[in-house]
C-alpha cells in the first residue's frame, strides 16, 4: 500500500478521500478559518504518517497564515502536532487562499487553506449555495450557483451593495474576478452564472464572494474542482464528507 500522511485540524473541515492507482487510500482536508478584521487565532495541526521520516512543512500563498515549525520528524503511527497561526492584522477584509505543503521521503502532500476575514462590523453578509452537481466544472464551461444576501441590521429599505466574485488556485493565484452592484431589500437570494476561464489546469480551486457596503465587508467561500465530471475521468474517484 502507498505510504500515506494524514493531516488533522481542529476547526471546520471538509474531508476528501482519494483512492490511489495502487489501491491505497490517501486523505487530505481543507482548513477553513473565519475571523474578524484584526484578529489572530491559532489552530493545532496534526500530522500522522505510516512510516518514519523527516518532512518540511510550509505555506504556499495563504497571506496571514504561518506554521510554528517547518521541520517535522515523523514516527510511524504517531501523531505530530504543530500550531498554525491565522493573523489578519495586516490583511484587508476578504478571503486568503493557499495551501500547507508537507514534503519529504519523495512525497508531497497538500492541505488547502481558506482564511476568511470580515470587517469588525458586518451590516450585510453573504453565503454561497453550490449544488453538488455544480461542484465539478470544466475549464471554459458555464458555472451556476446561488447567492444569498442577509440584512443583519434589519434595515428593510432597498440599498445598493457591491459584490465581488473571485476564483483562486490553491497557490493563492487569482484566476477570475467579476464585480457588480445590486439593489437588495432585506434578505435576498438569486442565481449567479459565470464562465470559467479557459486553459485552467485540472484541480481544486476556491470560489469566493465578497459583499461591500460602506465600511462593512462580509465574505463567503466554497471549494470547487475543475476537471472532467464524475464518470468521465479521475474526479469521479472523489467522495465528499462533512465532519
Amino acid at each position: 500500500m502507498k505510504r500515506g500522511v494524514l493531516f488533522g485540524v481542529f476547526c471546520l473541515i471538509v474531508l476528501f478521500g482519494l483512492v490511489s492507482a495502487e489501491g491505497g487510500f490517501v486523505e487530505s482536508v481543507v482548513m477553513k478559518v473565519s475571523v474578524r478584521e484584526g484578529e489572530s487565532v491559532g489552530r493545532e495541526l496534526k500530522v500522522i504518517s505510516d512510516s518514519n521520516g523527516e518532512y518540511d512543512l510550509f505555506v504556499v500563498g495563504g497571506s496571514g497564515v504561518s506554521v510554528g515549525e517547518s521541520g517535522l520528524i515523523l514516527e510511524a503511527g504517531r501523531e505530530r502536532a504543530t500550531e498554525a497561526v491565522f493573523d489578519s492584522r495586516d490583511l484587508l477584509p476578504g478571503v486568503s487562499v493557499g495551501s500547507f505543503v508537507l514534503e519529504g521521503q519523495g512525497e508531497s502532500h497538500v492541505l488547502p487553506i481558506i482564511f476568511e476575514v470580515e470587517s469588525e462590523d458586518v451590516f450585510y453578509d453573504v453565503s454561497l449555495d453550490v449544488p453538488a452537481s455544480s461542484g465539478v466544472v470544466g475549464a471554459g464551461e458555464s458555472f451556476e450557483f446561488g447567492v444569498s444576501v442577509f440584512d443583519l441590521l434589519d434595515v428593510g429599505e432597498s440599498v445598493d451593495v457591491g459584490l465581488v466574485y473571485e476564483i483562486f488556485s490553491l497557490g493563492g493565484e487569482g484566476v477570475f474576478r467579476e464585480e457588480e452592484e445590486v439593489g437588495i431589500s432585506g434578505q435576498s437570494a438569486f442565481s449567479k452564472e459565470i464562465v470559467m476561464p479557459r486553459g485552467l489546469e485540472d484541480g481544486q480551486y476556491v470560489l469566493t464572494t465578497r459583499i461591500d457596503y460602506g465600511s462593512s465587508t462580509g465574505v463567503s467561500s466554497y471549494l470547487i474542482s475543475v476537471g472532467e465530471r464524475e464518470g468521465e475521468g479521475w474526479f469521479g474517484k472523489y467522495r465528499l464528507i462533512i465532519v
